[in-house]
């Protein structure tokens, strides 16, 4: 089981991960495009700026890393002494 937890940690991660690329991409376009920046409402999708979002993300990301790890680690003490 924990080894199953581990790959679902990581893959939480992974997407996490590709949360924050794209909260950054938006970021970089509406910067960049004034148009675009003041006609975007204000509450998307959560009252936070892209800039929020992405370092939001990026504390997941690591937090589902962290539990990958210990997973593993779990795991690995599990094969090690003949459990499962």
């Amino acid at each position: 089981m924990n080894d199953q937890n581990a790959r679902d940690c990581i893959s939480i991660a992974i997407a996490f991960t590709m949360m924050q690329a794209a909260a950054t991409s938006i970021n970089l376009i509406l910067e960049h495009n004034k148009v675009l920046n003041e006609t975007t409402p204000k509450d998307w999708p959560l009252p936070r700026s892209a800039d929020e979002m992405a370092m939001e993300f990026n504390e997941m990301r690591d937090l589902y890393l962290a539990k990958a790890i210990d997973y593993q680690q779990k795991a690995i003490k599990e094969a090690g002494s003949g459990e499962r």
